[in-house]
């Protein structure tokens, strides 16, 4: 039987909401209110956010009845059940300038908006949402016009740490579930883990994981700091970490098991999988390397 698996869900909508201006805080406090009965579910389709944050896709217009928006929102994590979705729309500027973004909240179900599901390859639900003049009033707007780009940047910036230690979790499980695993299987009359091969690459497993906890554990603590540009050299110097040890633990666990470990009943396979879409999520090695330079080099 397939392995099941329970992954923490980023608080990304919790972070943004948090951090909205007090202006819409009895709008927030209702919706928050009812989120843990169930009653309400509220999704921010931000997964792009880091790459792409400034170029948000589609149009969005205002009138006299309030806002129209058009567009399309890719991978939006939890779709399929939400009952309100935080919306990023450029309301003013041109593409890549920081001023001219908005927050709306949007209801599911508003007229014009379409929806695809489908699962995702770590076993979690997502959806492709297409505006198509979605009208929304100026009750809806988070925050201040054309003024979202300081918040959505914070909450990403929050998320990223709630992602970097779920990951750490990820990591002690693989890692646990390959020691377990090179102790009992036999090969040559003995177990694999007398292998010295192995038990160095047990080792190497072992720091890894070890370094994305203390880099997260440092992001946890520096993400309140004043200073934005130490939060966000925080969460991207925490990402980098995590995306490099996590595909080393997960490439290790999966050739220390050989074949079975890419199979469906073992757990190891949903852990890579996790830790592979939460190294993509919100700017990889890469685009995290590149902003913490600039960061540095700026100060």
């Amino acid at each position: 039987m397939a392995a099941r698996l329970r992954y923490l869900v980023p608080a990304l909508v919790a972070a943004a909401v948090f951090a909205v201006p007090a202006a819409n805080a009895g709008l927030i406090g209702n919706l928050l209110g009812n989120c843990p009965t169930g009653g309400t579910q509220v999704f921010a389709p931000w997964q792009d956010a880091a790459n792409y944050l400034l170029a948000p896709n589609g149009s969005f217009e205002f009138g006299s009845a309030g806002w129209s928006l058009s567009g399309h929102k890719g991978v939006v994590y939890n779709a399929p059940s939400a009952d309100h979705i935080i919306v990023l729309a450029r309301t003013a500027g041109s593409a890549r300038e920081e001023k001219g973004l908005t927050l709306f909240l949007v209801d599911a179900k508003a007229k014009g908006i379409t929806r695809r599901d489908y699962p995702t390859q770590d076993a979690l639900r997502a959806s492709e949402l297409t505006f198509d003049k979605v009208s929304v009033g100026a009750e809806s707007v988070l925050g201040t016009v054309d003024g979202a780009f300081p918040v959505v940047e914070d909450s990403v910036d929050r998320a990223i740490v709630a992602l970097c230690a779920e990951a750490t979790g990820c990591m002690d499980a693989i890692n646990a579930a390959t020691l377990e695993y090179i102790k009992t299987r036999k090969q040559f009359g003995v177990p694999i883990g007398k292998f010295q091969v192995l038990q160095h690459r047990m080792v190497d497993c072992f720091t890894n994981a070890q370094e994305a906890r203390s880099m997260t554990l440092m992001a946890s603590l520096k993400i309140d700091d004043k200073d934005p540009v130490v939060r966000r050299k925080a969460a991207s110097g925490a990402k980098v970490q995590i995306g490099k040890s996590g595909k080393f633990c997960g490439q290790s666990a999966v050739q220390m098991h050989g074949g079975m470990g890419v199979t469906d009943e073992l757990s190891v396979s949903h852990y890579f999988k996790r830790l592979t879409m939460i190294d993509l999520m919100f700017g990889n090695q890469q685009h995290h390397l590149t902003r913490y330079s600039n960061l540095a080099m700026a100060a």
